[in-house]
C-alpha cells in the first residue's frame, strides 16, 4: 500500500503476529506462528526493533524505513513467491532506501520474484536491480534487459559518447 497499514499502537512483533493469527492457517499452532513470525523479524532486519511501538504523529515509534520494512513483512507472512511493489521507497531517505532495497535483493536471492516501481533511484539502490523495464512517454517500451547494460543500449543508440575511461555501470 502507498500507505502504512498497521496500527501504529502495537509492537512490531504484535503487528506481525496478530496479521499472521488472520492469515497463516487456522490449524498451526501458536508456536508454530511465533517462530514463523520471528523468523521474518529476523529476515528483514527488524530484531532490534521487535519490541518498538509502529508509532505516529502522536507517539514517536520506528522509522520510515523501518515501517516499510514491517509492510514488506506483513506481506511475506504467507510465503509468497512473487511480491508486487509499488514505491516501497517512496517518502524514504537515501539511507532507508538502500535497508529497503538491500532486503529486497536478499529475498529475491533467496528465490523471491519481486517487481517494484522505483522512481530515481541513486546508483547504490540501482545497483540492487538485476532487470529493467523503462516506460517512454505514453507507455511505450523504451527498454527491457538487465539493468547493468542498460546505459550501453541508450549509449550505442544515442549521439552522446560515454565520459572517457567510464563504466557504463556507473551510470
Amino acid at each position: 500500500p502507498q500507505e502504512d497499514i498497521m496500527h501504529r499502537d502495537l509492537t512490531v512483533f504484535q503487528v506481525l503476529y496478530y496479521a499472521a493469527l488472520m492469515r497463516l492457517p487456522h490449524d498451526l499452532s501458536r508456536k508454530t506462528i511465533v517462530q514463523h513470525v520471528e523468523q521474518l523479524i529476523t529476515r528483514m532486519g527488524l530484531a532490534h526493533i521487535r519490541d518498538n511501538v509502529i508509532g505516529g504523529e502522536k507517539v514517536r515509534g520506528i522509522s520510515g524505513g523501518q515501517r516499510k520494512r514491517v509492510n514488506i513483512a506483513l506481506e511475506l507472512l504467507t510465503e509468497p513467491s512473487l511480491l508486487f511493489l509499488d514505491e516501497p521507497t517512496s517518502g524514504l531517505d537515501s539511507t532507508s532506501t538502500l535497508e529497503v532495497l538491500e532486503v529486497l535483493r536478499q529475498l529475491a536471492d533467496a528465490g523471491k520474484t519481486i517487481i517494484m516501481t522505483i522512481h530515481q533511484p541513486r546508483i547504490e539502490a540501482f545497483k540492487c536491480v538485476d532487470k529493467l523495464l523503462l516506460l517512454a512517454k505514453g507507455g511505450k517500451l523504451a527498454y527491457f534487459g538487465p539493468a547493468m547494460t542498460a546505459s550501453d543500449y541508450f549509449a550505442t543508440r544515442s549521439r552522446l559518447p560515454l565520459a572517457p575511461n567510464a563504466n557504463p555501470a556507473d551510470y
